[in-house]
């Protein structure tokens, strides 16, 4: 058990004579969920027939398969957009071939028509460019769905046929990191995991996955001890490393591939080159004293009284932390916050404060606390609010499951 002792003076509030009324809002500083959807973007709605459909002919009084296909968009087209260039009709199989190919922009139904003769028991694909593809307006083809413009190859729409007995095997998917580990606190003797969707290339991985310090220095124990029968899970081994210490691995995810040599993107897919950038995550290792402290920080509970609002957390608090740089109270009004100041004082216990609310005149019932990832306990640990015992951590869009902030946000009606 933590042993403290504190004489803690006591911190008379200064009650103004009168109360502030904030004249306009004032920023939110705090690192959340930035909002990266782009607004003009273009997407296919339809396509008729639908993809790996078996063509059929549609002109018995001709050789070879006539087929019509439609691809509709919720867009228009800018102008010389339309044409197989942008629109690649392609055979796959190398013994089939394509004839009397035409494509057509209709416009009053915002579609493309796509005509060819082709042979029997083959396989075809049209390969949509996003890179090409553009809208009246500026509007850019999202293929992948994340409202961000990731160009091509990972917003290109892909679409297969075949014809007979044609079939086709090939994969242009790109395999993705979709679960990683660990993202908690860990032993220092253990290991980190990659899990990827699809089978690897093995070479590729273990060539181009690193462990570092906190300080960027390389640590050189990142064996690979294990991989799966299906080649997309792999474990490395971590062992002497220090304890109660931030380490990082980071994957070079332009270098690794799957086995059809399509390039890895990370789990979220906000990837917006063909050549993504290195994908980072974070972890810390416990320590094998279990007296010692090497748990961050947590809020407990928040609750508002009428003068102030009283903030519980976990621990006994570094006091050097509890300001209005760490610790802010906003009313919410017309959708907008106002920051309302107010002094903050620790709580008799020291594992709390409580938040003047003195310059507050009750114009709105809903408030809104944040407390800063800054804050820190005694044993000067951050706060942690997205769960996986690491405080102070930013935004991250990439990591698996905890995608905010360990900033913590609360809204309270009173």
């Amino acid at each position: 058990m933590k042993k403290l002792f504190l004489i803690i003076p006591i911190i008379l509030l200064f009650f103004a004579g009168c109360t502030f009324t904030p004249a306009e809002t004032i920023p939110i500083i705090n690192d959340l969920e930035a909002n990266t959807t782009a607004l003009n973007v273009m997407h296919m709605t339809d396509v008729d027939p639908n993809d790996g459909t078996n063509l059929w002919d549609q002109d018995a009084d001709e050789s070879g398969i006539q087929h019509t296909i439609y691809i509709t968009f919720d867009k228009y087209f800018a102008s010389g957009v339309v044409s197989f260039t942008n629109f690649e009709l392609t055979e796959e199989n190398n013994a089939a071939g394509i004839e009397d190919e035409t494509i057509e922009y209709q416009k009053e139904f915002n579609r493309v028509k796509i005509f060819a003769t082709f042979d029997d028991d083959g396989a075809y694909m049209i390969r949509i460019m996003a890179d090409n593809v553009v809208g009246e307006n500026g509007d850019f083809l999202d293929g992948n769905g994340n409202g961000i413009e990731d160009g091509s190859p990972f917003d290109d729409i892909l679409i297969e046929y075949t014809t007979g007995i044609g079939v086709t095997d090939n994969d242009y998917e790109h395999p993705k990191l979709w679960m990683f580990g660990p993202i908690w606190q860990e032993p220092t003797t253990s290991d980190f995991r990659l899990f990827f969707d699809k089978t690897m290339d093995s070479a590729s991985v273990v060539n181009h996955v690193n462990l570092y310090n906190e300080d960027g220095s390389s640590v050189p124990n990142d064996t690979l001890i294990s991989i799966d029968a299906s080649h997309s899970t792999y474990i490395f081994l971590i062992d002497d490393v220090d304890d109660l210490s931030m380490f990082y691995v980071e994957i070079e995810c332009e270098n690794i591939v799957d086995s059809f040599g399509n390039v890895m993107v990370p789990y979220n897919e906000e990837y917006t080159t063909d050549e993504p950038e290195n994908f980072v995550f974070w972890f810390m290792t416990e320590d094998n004293d279990p007296a010692e402290d090497d748990t961050p920080l947590h809020v407990n509970n928040v609750i508002v009284n009428p003068d102030y609002v009283e903030i519980f957390f976990d621990d006994t608090l570094d006091i050097t932390t509890m300001t209005n740089s760490n610790i802010f109270v906003y009313y919410m009004s017309g959708g907008e916050a106002y920051y309302i100041p107010g002094d903050i004082i620790l709580s008799d216990d020291t594992e709390g404060c409580l938040y003047s609310l003195v310059n507050y005149d009750k114009v709105s019932r809903e408030l809104m606390i944040i407390v800063k990832k800054e804050t820190k306990d005694d044993a000067g640990w951050m706060l942690d609010n997205n769960g996986n015992d690491i405080g102070g951590e930013e935004y991250d869009p990439n990591k698996w499951m905890f995608t905010d902030s360990d900033d913590y946000i609360e809204y309270q009606w009173y």
